[in-house]
């Protein structure tokens, strides 16, 4: 009962997070239009892209190392600090140096001094405020840890309402506002944490060991949506492609936004499980609201050609087929978030690497093969296509690795 009502103080509080992402995206597609919403997509992925580049995976490897290791959480926590202030340098000198004005990528096309200097301080607090939030876990998953998780949303969209309208409005200025004072707001509530004492150096080995398959995961789900927006835009696609693309992204996303909430909760709780067959239970358990959700997307598809020009406005309507197309993929989707964090808990970092980097090439592959082969038909609608088929394929791998690990051991005691 305490697991059911911790989940659901998480998912209400986390709810704001998501409104918040829903209403920043609402703002700027009805106030400004499908093209500065195809921008503001492309810069957000771009520093999603940095941001995972950056962490290492560490932030899943100080959950594991605190928990297992018995890391001192002062020490992790000082430590993503000072690597929040080198992140700065990482970020601003490769932008100077890299010539990305040769890509077809806008918002990294031709940086000012100041759109760069904004960038790597987006990047630098969005970095401090993901360590520090996953060490603020393992102490503390109840409202804090949610309140903290949902601030970099928070702070974007206030960013973003203020700027509207005005001659400062700028995606990446908003960014460096609301990764800032996420950073800022973060390391307060981790005070508690900095006066924790370790004459121990930390195990980087084990560490690294960990956040290295973590961070390929984490970079290579990251690259999915650049790739997809890069395709696009080699393919001829204009920003009201990439704004229908990622308008359809961020409803798909956003639909299993309560799993994605607690998906943290339960790596904590499954990687303190004393055996696998709690995990079993739980996993078993989670598997009924497949029901809700397939439901769920067959009332979706019904009302989007509806919903979606009163609520975006009629310059949206071609966003409808795309949004109705990436919606099948939701139910796979999930049994993808609930599958990873058991295979984490149990070590098996390696596996789900394996499984993203299979997912993104079974992405780049069916979106290249749908350009080139029906290059008149609706882009984002083969970009929709291209991410169902990816989580069709993520999800039957994950199915087949969860049998092995969880359920073949189970099996195999009780035969015996």
């Amino acid at each position: 009962m305490a697991s059911i009502k911790k989940f659901l103080t998480t998912i209400t509080i986390q709810s704001f997070g998501s409104g918040a992402i829903f209403l920043t995206v609402f703002f700027i597609a009805r106030i400004l239009g499908p093209d500065e919403q195809g921008r503001f997509s492309e810069v957000k992925a771009f520093v999603d892209l940095l941001v995972v580049g950056l962490l290492l995976g560490l932030p899943q490897s100080f959950i594991y190392g605190i928990n297992r290791l018995h890391i001192a959480r002062g020490q992790l926590s000082r430590w993503s600090m000072k690597y929040g202030a080198v992140a700065i340098f990482l970020v601003t000198v490769p932008l100077w140096i890299v010539p990305f004005e040769q890509l077809n990528f806008l918002p990294i096309g031709k940086l000012r001094f100041s759109d760069t200097l904004f960038l790597a301080l987006a990047v630098a607090g969005l970095i401090v405020h993901g360590l520090l939030r996953g060490i603020l876990l393992t102490a503390d998953d109840g409202w804090r840890f949610s309140f903290i998780t949902i601030l970099p949303a928070l702070f974007l969209f206030t960013a973003i309402t203020l700027l509207l309208g005005t001659n400062w409005f700028d995606p990446i200025l908003a960014y460096a506002i609301a990764g800032s004072l996420s950073a800022i707001v973060t390391i307060r509530y981790s005070r508690p944490f900095l006066s924790e004492l370790s004459h121990n150096s930390l195990p980087w080995k084990n560490l690294l060991s960990n956040g290295s398959t973590t961070f390929v995961q984490s970079i290579v789900m990251a690259m999915q949506p650049v790739l997809t927006i890069s395709l696009l835009r080699r393919a001829g696609g204009g920003y009201d492609d990439v704004a229908f693309f990622s308008l359809a992204a961020y409803i798909y996303q956003a639909s299993i936004l309560p799993l994605t909430m607690v998906a943290p909760l339960l790596f904590n709780r499954w990687s303190s499980a004393k055996t696998t067959d709690d995990v079993a239970v739980d996993l078993k358990t989670l598997a009924w609201p497949l029901i809700v959700i397939v439901i769920s997307v067959g009332v979706a598809w019904q009302l989007a050609p509806f919903l979606i020009p009163v609520i975006f406005g009629s310059s949206y309507a071609g966003a409808t087929r795309s949004i109705q197309l990436i919606l099948l993929g939701v139910p796979f989707m999930y049994i993808g978030y609930v599958g990873m964090p058991a295979l984490m808990a149990i070590g098996k970092f390696r596996v789900n690497a394996m499984m993203v980097i299979v997912r993104l090439i079974t992405c780049a592959l069916t979106l290249f093969f749908l350009l080139i082969a029906y290059p008149g038909d609706d882009r984002s609608e083969q970009a929709a296509v291209a991410w169902t088929t990816a989580e069709l394929v993520m999800a039957s791998m994950v199915i087949v690795v969860l049998a092995k690990y969880f359920y073949a051991p189970v099996k195999r005691a009780a035969d015996s």
